[in-house]
């Protein structure tokens, strides 16, 4: 099974990133209990 997780930000310098942090360390967590993998790009 492939999990994907989609974050829509904007390209930019003034985009904060530091809100999507929570939901992307659970979803990480998630796979690495699940004794998955994890590509982030």
């Amino acid at each position: 099974d492939k999990h994907y997780l989609c974050i829509l930000a904007a390209d930019t310098p003034d985009q904060n990133l530091t809100q999507y942090f929570p939901l992307c360390n659970d979803f990480i967590h998630a796979a690495r209990l699940r004794g998955g993998n994890v590509l982030i790009h």
